[in-house]
């Protein structure tokens, strides 16, 4: 859920600096300083709403390293390592990541419809 958020918003933040006429200044002032603020905006919120007490865990090594730690460290009466969850930080932002594109390229259609300069991607007729 966390990289459909992510990626969806800043490809949505993406579309909208075409919405915009070519070659001028509100597009230059969005493309330049407006889009990388709000992108900004948007890691920092889905890093503190998504995250909890511990933060939002955004890079898979951020379970694999601690993890691997806990399986090869001697520490007595530790638990189970879970391996057999291993695979869903490291499989999941890519279907998420799947899964935003999709979305993405539907609304993108909506927004321009039939490609063109503007538009393109899966739907274009």
């Amino acid at each position: 859920m966390g990289t459909v958020a992510l990626i969806l918003l800043a490809l949505l933040i993406e579309l909208q600096a075409r919405r915009f006429p070519e070659g001028s200044d509100i597009k230059l002032f969005y493309e330049v300083g407006v889009q990388a603020l709000l992108i900004s905006f948007v890691i920092v919120t889905c890093i503190a709403g998504l995250g909890g007490p511990t933060a939002y865990a955004a890079n898979p090594a951020r379970d694999i390293g601690p993890r691997f730690a806990h399986w090869i460290l001697p520490i007595p009466g530790k638990g189970n390592s879970e391996w057999s969850y291993a695979w869903v930080p490291a499989l999941a932002p890519l279907v998420g990541g799947a899964i935003a594109g999709l979305l993405y390229m539907a609304i993108e259609e909506m927004i321009f419809p039939g490609g063109g300069s503007k538009g393109g991607g899966l739907f274009v007729g």
